[in-house]
């Protein structure tokens, strides 16, 4: 059962998803995982961790003390849509994913206060005036008839605690598989699992996409896994991770790639909110020079996303190009990516494989849409368009503007936001033809302090 902590009130409107195996620090330090820079909150101020049972929120002796309602709290178990708050200005929400859907949009999780300033989006809810009653342990959990997969953590119905798709890559886990060794799961979308593995002969790790074929297709998509893996396996470029391999172990499969040393981008934004100018600017030309490439080759892309970029701590960027042929269904923040063209077309439904599309012009501008899209986000520090499910969020792509970024980011020069307007406008006629056009409308931008 995933959960999740809101900031609701005294401070910009954020939230973070939690992890079970690793406790959520919550403060004004660099070192928190949730840093909110305000007043009354210490460098440490409480944490939020998982017990095997319940959530707990345990305050670290905090200057201005963790409470709830008049309590102020020294270690208690957590139930869904508690409110706690840090002194007593800023207020916080603990909500359990599957309990109580909510409407509300949602935000990066990141860094909060005057340095990282964001827009209110939505009107945030009133702290609970009332102390809270006192919590058993065990109580407001999930379900007993919904578990959570221990491979892919996602939720299991009928209470289980594996999919039956998952068991096979987790008894992998330190086993060698055809000349690597798995070591662990960095990722990915069930069924599809990205995974970090050894390769002893050539001393390097590598980076895996695993399938069970068996419950994809069979035949059928080991032909179209097989395409894929030639069409990108062809693409030669720094920017773009390389394909080494294809294993097929009859039930299992995997495509055996570069690894490289960084985290997406994805979980970089959701971590941080925004990334500075100057590094912005550097990892929009690095993605135009290697799509640019890619289009060079006749490669079909229509879409991005922030899933499928790693970047490292010297801000070098690389894409993963490769597109696994099953049905995956695109999550809120992938949509905000989407061209409107592509949105209409169908692109927000579960997707299978690369794009078929006759009209590769076509293609490229709604791939320099994407482009452009995830630009402003990691300018902005919140995504073009934010809803609560992707039928709120469809309309938005359509018909509606993102926030303007000088308004967003006053550190994003006039020039900066003409560029990126202009990768999103809706009518495609008016964006840069393609990644070659794209480039050099970056390139007419000076950047900070470089």
């Amino acid at each position: 059962m995933s959960a999740k902590i809101e900031v609701v009130k005294g401070s910009q409107p954020d939230d973070i998803e939690l992890d079970e195996s690793r406790p959520l620090t919550i403060g004004r330090g660099q070192e928190a995982g949730l840093q909110i820079m305000a007043g009354p909150v210490s460098r440490e101020h409480c944490r939020v961790q998982h017990n095997g049972k319940v959530w707990l929120l345990t305050d670290l002796d905090s200057r201005n003390g963790t409470w709830m309602g008049e309590e102020r709290v020294t270690s208690r178990a957590l139930c869904h849509g508690d409110v706690f708050s840090l002194g007593k200005r800023i207020f916080l929400r603990f909500t359990l994913q599957t309990a109580a859907p909510r409407a509300a949009p949602k935000h990066a999780a990141g860094r909060l206060g005057p340095v990282a300033a964001r827009p209110v989006l939505a009107k945030p809810a009133a702290p609970a005036k009332a102390a809270a009653p006192e919590v058993k342990p065990g109580a407001g959990g999930p379900p007993e008839d919904v578990g959570v997969c221990s491979f892919c953590r996602e939720l299991v119905p009928g209470g289980g605690t594996i999919h039956p798709e998952c068991r096979e890559f987790a008894a992998l886990a330190g086993k060698e598989v055809s000349g690597v060794r798995i070591v662990e799961r960095i990722g990915g979308i069930r069924p599809v699992h990205r995974l970090r593995a050894h390769q002893p002969s050539l001393k390097r790790h590598v980076l895996l996409h695993g399938f069970t074929p068996g419950a994809l297709g069979g035949e059928d998509f080991r032909a179209k896994l097989l395409e894929e893996v030639r069409g990108v396996s062809k693409l030669l470029h720094p920017r773009i991770l390389q394909i080494h391999d294809l294993v097929d172990e009859q039930s299992l499969c995997f495509v055996v790639m570069e690894y490289f040393d960084g985290r997406s981008l994805r979980e970089i934004l959701k971590k941080q909110a925004f990334i500075k100018v100057p590094g912005a600017i550097q990892i929009a030309n690095q993605l135009a020079e290697g799509l640019a490439y890619a289009e060079s080759q006749d490669h079909v892309i229509d879409r991005l996303d922030t899933a499928d970029i790693y970047v490292n701590e010297e801000n070098q960027a690389k894409l993963d190009l490769f597109r696994p042929p099953v049905a995956l269904t695109p999550d809120t923040t992938a949509v905000s990516y989407l061209a409107p063209e592509v949105v209409s077309g169908g692109g927000a439904r579960p997707q299978s494989g690369r794009p078929r599309i006759a009209d590769r012009a076509a293609a490229a501008r709604s791939a320099v849409y994407g482009a452009g899209a995830i630009f402003y986000h990691m300018l902005a520090g919140i995504p073009p368009f934010e809803g609560a499910t992707i039928e709120e969020l469809m309309p938005k792509v359509l018909q509606k503007s993102p926030p303007a970024l000088s308004r967003v980011n006053l550190k994003v020069s006039p020039a900066l936001a003409r560029v990126v307007e202009r990768a999103m406008s809706k009518n495609p006629a008016d964006r840069p033809a393609d990644f070659r056009a794209f480039q050099a409308d970056l390139r007419k931008i000076a950047v900070p302090g470089m």
